[in-house]
């Protein structure tokens, strides 16, 4: 696969652990006290497995708590954010992407807190991964 890449944004950081055509595996931290943006993909699903913190998930409108070990599937079109309720401690899980396309730019932002529009993928190493 070559070089690991690494995303920094404004509610944590993403790292790339592996990836393939049809698949892209990452861990992803949420900072406390911060949330992802209420999103969706047109085209892939994804699995998330909850390692380490605490936190919810919203799946089209339904909120639900969420910590370790807690397995989140999510299928395309459907809108989903998830959020770390510790203020202390960051909220760790691993992102299974399935698809055909798995490319940043397949977002759809509904809500955000954070006031973007286009996704800020880069190639910076945060120091929190």
């Amino acid at each position: 696969m070559g070089k690991k890449r690494k995303g920094s944004y404004p509610w944590g950081g993403t790292d790339i652990l592996m990836s393939d055509s049809n698949y892209k595996v990452k861990k992803v931290i949420v900072k406390p006290s911060q949330r992802q943006s209420y999103q969706s993909h047109s085209q892939r699903a994804e699995a998330w497995i909850v390692v380490s913190g605490e936190g919810q998930i919203n799946l089209d409108g339904e909120i639900s708590d969420i910590a370790q070990a807690a397995i989140v599937t999510i299928p395309p079109q459907m809108k989903h954010r998830i959020s770390n309720t510790s203020d202390t401690k960051p909220l760790v899980f691993v992102e299974f992407q399935i698809g055909d396309y798995l490319e940043e730019d397949d977002i759809v932002r509904h809500d955000d807190d954070y006031g973007r529009h286009q996704d800020n993928w880069t190639d910076v190493d945060a120091d929190f991964l």
